[in-house]
């Protein structure tokens, strides 16, 4: 297919959860080391460099470059972030943020800053 991702995308979680990250306690998050980061979603930019991992306990996502499996950045999201969507051109992230007022927040993932939130019902989910 012309459109799909490389097949080293797609396997990357496999690598991940195989070899390991930082993901899941380091002190480049905001949430310390004893807090639960819980990752429960991933998407992966269409090269493959770069994952971005919700942390749904800690309301944020993390950015990884997936070249040194190191966590390079994080955005804090307004509620617990509960599925990832990467635009084609991947300059936007779409998260679905679960609360009882749920939003989408649509992220520029050059400045890793909330660019808009969309109302999205209760609860919202992948």
């Amino acid at each position: 297919m012309k459109n799909s991702p490389p097949i080293h995308g797609r396997l990357f979680l496999v690598v991940l959860l195989a070899v390991g990250c930082d993901i899941f306690a380091t002190a480049s998050l905001t949430a310390s080391s004893s807090d639960w980061l819980g990752p429960v979603a991933v998407a992966a930019s269409r090269d493959g460099g770069t994952l971005f991992v919700a942390n749904s306990d800690a309301r944020q996502i993390a950015v990884v470059n997936t070249a040194d499996r190191k966590v390079v950045g994080s955005i804090e999201m307004p509620a617990e972030p509960t599925a990832l969507a990467l635009s084609a051109d991947g300059g936007r992230l779409y998260v679905a943020c679960a609360a009882p007022k749920s939003t989408v927040c649509v992220v520029d993932t050059g400045s890793r800053k909330v660019a808009k939130s969309l109302p999205a019902g209760h609860t919202a989910s992948g």
